[in-house]
Parts: structure tokens; sequence; C-alpha cells
């Protein structure tokens, strides 16, 4: 990683989702039921612990922010004991990926003006951190290289699954990077496997960029969303417990299909190497998971 972004780069960790599709299946180290970042498995740390293990390979704990749900704080509490005040951004309500990291990338952005950020969410297992980590790097030095071009991590997948969302793309740009060209949401099973025989990816939703030029991608479909937070925000000096009045009047926003879809061509795709990747949002999903895996292989 160049010392320049390394020097002004943070992690942004995504923890405020429901995981209501598998919330049944779903308990803490306590066995209760809890929201999926939160849920243990196999005896191990949360999904939230290794995420943020994960993010402190790249950074030092002082800059990794962590979005959540305040319903969720008997969860988060806890586990985020540790970070500092500041770092733990809380939401009044989920009003969708997008938001959420977009009130992240400002409240970032606030104390640390030219960022650049590193996204993660929070659900994602992974067989191998260290295959993982070196993906991880090398979707911030591109967009490094790239002056700040936001950079997806693009997983190969084992199987066909219609149920996340597929990346496609054009040529090679190098041996590691790819231009993007569009994007296809939840397809049929048939058109996944289309999709996975000519080579598209699965979107990880982890997303590397300059701050500022992560933000130009929500300018055309939330700008006055954006100056309202902005302004909120800089009010408060970042404090985020006087958002509810202001977060049931903004419209709902969804990251990959009202932000990253609108701007599919300026954005730049890493090919992620087997790292044993898999998306824990369904139950057939998690039932991989927790089956005995016999290769390190990403996972769809």
């Amino acid at each position: 990683m160049s010392s320049l972004m390394s020097d002004r780069l943070w992690v942004l960790v995504l923890a405020a989702g429901e995981g209501s599709r598998i919330r049944h299946l779903t308990t803490d180290s306590h066995g209760k039921s809890a929201p999926k970042q939160y849920a243990s498995f196999n005896g191990e740390a949360s999904m939230l612990r290794k995420t943020l293990d994960r993010a402190e390979r790249i950074v030092p704990r002082e800059r990794v922010a962590v979005v959540v749900a305040r319903q969720h704080r008997a969860f988060w509490a806890r586990e985020l004991a540790d970070l500092p005040p500041w770092n733990v951004i809380v939401q009044p309500l989920n009003r969708g990926t997008g938001l959420g990291l977009l009130l992240g990338l400002l409240h970032i952005q606030l104390r640390a003006p030219g960022c650049g950020l590193l996204v993660l969410p929070s659900d994602h297992h992974v067989d191998d951190e260290d295959a993982l980590h070196e993906c991880l790097l090398r979707a911030v030095e591109h967009t490094t290289q790239a002056r700040g071009r936001p950079t997806l991590l693009g997983v190969t997948p084992e199987r066909a699954d219609g149920g996340l969302g597929w990346i496609l793309t054009a040529k090679r740009v190098s041996t590691d990077v790819r231009d993007v060209v569009g994007f296809v949401e939840k397809p049929e099973p048939s058109v996944a496997r289309r999709l996975a025989s000519a080579g598209a990816l699965v979107n990880s939703m982890i997303v590397a960029a300059d701050g500022d030029a992560l933000l130009s991608l929500f300018q055309s479909a939330v700008a006055p969303t954006i100056q309202l937070l902005r302004e909120r925000l800089a009010a408060s000096g970042g404090r985020t417990e006087n958002l509810d009045a202001l977060y049931q009047a903004l419209p709902a926003c969804d990251f990959s299909r009202d932000i990253l879809e609108r701007e599919a061509t300026r954005l730049a795709v890493v090919p992620a190497r087997p790292c044993g990747w898999t998306d824990i949002g369904t139950p057939d999903r998690l039932s991989r998971v927790l089956e005995p895996r016999p290769h390190t292989a990403c996972v769809a």
C-alpha cells in the first residue's frame, strides 16, 4: 500500500442490517437471537469481530469506524467497547445500505478531509484471511494509482447463485483490474449460470475509493440528502443522536441498486483470489459455511 494512502486511509464497517432472512438461525456467543453480524458460529468470534480484525490488519484501530443501528445497542455496546466512541456511528433507523454508507463517509470526512476509504460489510465469512487481505491491499493500491477511482472487489463464484449481485466487466485494464460496464442484481438461476460462464464476478460490496470520489457517486442520486446530512453533522460536531426526524424524512437508498448501478462505468473491479468468501445472507449459504469445507475456493 502506498504511504500516501496508508496515512489517510480509513476503514468503514457496515453493521446496521437486520439480517432478517436468517435471524431465526443466528445467535450470539450467549445463545441469544442476534442479527447475523453479531452471530457466533462454531464457537468462533462474531462476524463483526472478525470484520474488525480484518480492518485492523489494514489501518490502526483509531481509523476504523462502524455504522450500527440504535436498536442493536445491546449487541454492539460490548463488541465495540475498544473503539474510540467517535468511531461508532449510530443510525436511528435503517434506511438502506446506501444511506448508512453515506452517513459513515460524511462522518469520517468531517474529521479527516481528503481521506481514503475501504468499505467492509460485516456479514462475510472467509476461509483464508491472508488471501483476502492481499486482495484488499490490491484494491486500495489500485484506487490510489487511479487517482481515487472507486474499486470494487469481485468474487469468482464456485456456484452460480442467483440471489447475489453480479458485476459485468469489459476487457482487462491489467492482469489484476477490470473496468465495470454494468450490474445484474439477483438474476434467475439460469441467467446466473450464463453470467458465471461468461466470466462475470459476484459483487462483494467491498469497495476502496478516495472519499471525495466515492461521495461523487452519490451526487446525481441523492444530492439533497448529502447536503442535509452534511449540515446536520457539521452543526452537531459529528454527533448522530439527533438524526431521528431527519432520517424519517430522507428517502431510502440501496448502495448497489441506487448508486453503483447508476454509476457503473465510473468503477473498476479487482477479481478476488480464492479465499473461501461467502455472504451469509441466506439459510443455504449459512449452511454451507457450517459444513466442513474441503478446500478454500471463493463461494457465492
